[in-house]
This record gives C-alpha cells, sequence and structure tokens, in this order.
C-alpha cells in the first residue's frame, strides 16, 4: 500500500482469517502505486521506480526513470508506461526492459494540466483541469502505443482520477462526471452529480462508485449503466453546506445550479442581475432534507452578461457569478 510520500508498508491479508501480516517497509518514496504481475511501479518526485515482486514480501530494485515532475500518475498498457505529470504532460515509458526503461515520447505542453488516463480498444483518453469550464478529455488512437494520434478534444469532460469501467469513463470536476464512449471517438457526458469537493479518489467496482471527497468525506454511488447514478442507502459523510459553481458556465440559455445541505434547512436561491436587482427566485422558503440538490435556471427571456446566484438558509449564504453568453 502507498503512502503518499513515506515509504510503502507490505501487509499480507488473509481473507480466511481476516488478519493481516507486515512484511516490513519498503524504503522508496510513493505517490502513486501500480502493480503488474510480477513488476511494481512506484511514482515519486521526480522519478518512476521499477521492482521485482516474484516475491511478495521481498521487492528486488530493478531500476528508475527520471521523469521532470512531482506528480505521477501511471498508466500501463502490455509494456508500455503512460505516466501523467500534471502540467509536463504524459511521459510514454517503454518497459520492455525494466532493467533499462526508455522514454520514448513527451505528450503535451507546459500549460495544460493533465490528470488522468485510460484506454480502451486502442483509443486513449487523458482527461485535463484546465481549459474549457468543467475541464478538457483529450482523445486520441492508440494503435500505435509508441506515437498515439490526437483526433480531437472535447470541453467539459476533463477533471481527475479519470476511471474506465467497460464502456463508461468517470472523472471528477467539483463532482463525479460520467461519460459513454460507446463511440470510441465521441465521448458524451451522461450526467454529472455535484459534489463538495474533487475526487482525491475514485473506485469503481459492482456496480458501486466510491468516491473520496477528501475533509468531506466517502460518497458511494450505485450505478446500473442506465444511465442513472444515485448516492447509496447510507448519506454521504458530509460536514458542511456546499454552494456549487454553475454548469455550463459560460451557459446558453440554461445551466445547473448544485448544492449540499448537512442539515434539514430552509431554502432561498435567488438570482441577481449586474446591477444587484434581483430578477428570479428559484426556491423561496422552501423547507429541505438534508443531501444533494440540483437546480437549473432558464436565461432565455434575459440578454447576455453577468448573472450572480445566492443561497440563503438560517446558517449559511454564498453568492456565486455566472455568465449567460448567446
Amino acid at each position: 500500500m502507498g503512502s503518499g510520500v513515506l515509504n510503502i508498508h507490505i501487509l499480507e491479508y488473509s481473507a480466511e482469517n481476516n488478519s493481516v501480516t507486515t512484511h516490513g517497509v519498503l524504503e522508496c518514496t510513493s505517490e502513486t502505486l501500480l502493480v503488474d504481475s510480477t513488476r511494481l511501479y512506484v511514482s515519486g518526485y521526480q522519478h518512476l521506480s521499477i521492482f521485482d515482486i516474484n516475491i511478495p514480501e521481498n521487492p528486488v530494485f530493478l531500476s528508475s526513470v527520471f521523469v521532470d515532475s512531482d506528480k505521477i500518475n501511471i498508466y500501463l498498457k502490455d509494456d508500455i508506461l503512460y505516466l501523467v505529470c500534471g502540467v509536463d504532460g504524459v511521459v510514454i515509458v517503454d518497459v520492455s526492459n525494466p532493467y533499462n526503461p526508455e522514454i520514448i515520447k513527451v505528450m503535451g505542453d507546459n500549460y495544460m494540466n493533465k490528470q488522468g488516463v485510460a484506454e480502451l480498444d486502442n483509443y486513449l483518453y487523458i482527461s485535463t483541469t484546465n481549459g474549457a469550464a468543467g475541464g478538457i478529455l483529450y482523445v486520441y488512437n492508440n494503435s500505435d502505443t509508441h506515437n498515439p494520434i490526437h483526433i480531437k478534444a472535447v470541453g467539459g469532460l476533463g477533471g481527475t482520477c479519470l476511471v474506465r469501467e467497460d464502456n463508461y469513463l468517470y472523472t471528477s470536476f467539483n463532482g463525479l462526471k460520467k461519460i459513454d464512449i460507446t463511440e470510441r471517438e465521441n465521448p458524451i457526458l451522461l450526467e454529472e452529480f455535484s459534489l463538495p469537493a474533487t475526487a482525491g479518489g475514485i473506485y469503481v467496482g459492482d456496480s458501486l462508485i466510491t468516491y473520496s471527497a477528501n475533509e468531506y468525506g466517502v460518497y458511494i454511488f450505485k450505478d446500473n449503466h442506465n444511465p442513472v447514478l444515485s448516492v447509496g442507502d447510507d448519506e454521504p459523510v458530509a460536514q458542511t453546506y456546499f454552494l456549487s459553481q454553475n454548469y455550463p458556465n459560460p451557459f446558453n440559455p440554461v445551466t445547473t445550479i448544485s448544492f449540499f445541505l448537512p442539515d434539514p434547512s430552509e431554502v432561498t436561491i435567488e438570482i441577481f442581475n449586474l446591477l444587484g436587482e434581483r430578477i428570479e427566485n428559484l426556491i423561496y422558503n422552501e423547507i429541505m432534507s438534508k443531501g444533494s440538490y440540483q437546480v437549473y435556471w432558464d436565461g432565455s427571456s434575459h440578454p447576455s452578461g453577468v448573472y450572480f446566484y445566492r443561497i440563503e438558509t438560517a446558517n449559511f449564504s454564498e453568492v456565486k457569478k455566472m455568465v449567460l453568453l448567446r
């Protein structure tokens, strides 16, 4: 298991006895781990290290590669590693010879904040958290793993922690996004669920999505590929009120405003123009239960410009800006 920038603790878990045995500590700074059948790949500050784990309790160091980045996520296809290095792009490394890994290509530039990577049927998907509102998802033809060919960039589909399950991608940008890639070259946003924080991690399996919202707790979604997502029977662990940035923004003419209530509350949500005049009430003094909500504003009867939306409860008030752009 990984422990941030600390060492790696080697543990053996027995399901039969429900017990854990400690086999020691691997002295290696770690940010992200990836385990293959016989190898362990460890990313740390400006490096990737490769270990032989034929004997799991006794990893053997094989080699390392210098990567000029302080944050590295890892994706492996066959003997090709894709190192997602934030502002430093994506570094492609041939690890067919684990004793002498070779950097064969660097994708990207110094202003695209690349965060996640996934692959399906020779298509590579790379997500970022900058650019258009909601980040950008890049699509590549990856038939030649040494030289992916750029196909398109789709605004609003980017984020962190890109995970693939079947024909769907899951990522996070102020909440959970579910993206359909049935048509490999044309990813489509199926659903977005606003949450108090961008994910620190996403795990998908057994029709459940586990979403770590950092200090706001862990959210568990049921996902039956309908494509409806729903929060599980247990309430997410969240402690504070939260008003999300509207999405999309800029918008024309409809936008979504999401918010979270940690307790039952009397809620008002109002829209104001640039002069501070209230032009619409989306919710007015409505008693609402604890949970996550979404409301919609249709600005079709208003001119392009800057508007503000405000949430008011007995214990919380916040204002955010949005742009109607025709």
